[in-house]
């Protein structure tokens, strides 16, 4: 719906490892319509950093999810 078309608007602006932070919180078919909405060479990056996420630092995460709280709050 129109929901996953302000989001997908909203991500593609984002820096790809914000969005695989994103993409990793949704149901795996949520977050495979979103990824295939945007750019392609966006897709690649996003596919690379959901990879590596699991060797991500929690508080890297923590951070990347405060400041979406901020930029989702404006919405």
């Amino acid at each position: 719906g129109s929901h996953m078309v302000q989001l997908v608007n909203f991500l593609q602006s984002e820096h790809p490892q914000t969005i695989a932070v994103v993409l990793s919180y949704l149901d795996p078919p949520v977050a495979a319509q979103i990824l295939g909405a945007l750019p392609e060479e966006l897709q690649t990056e996003v596919l690379k950093r959901i990879a590596l996420l699991e060797r991500t630092s929690p508080e890297v995460v923590k951070e990347i999810e405060r400041n979406l709280e901020k930029k989702i709050s404006g919405f």
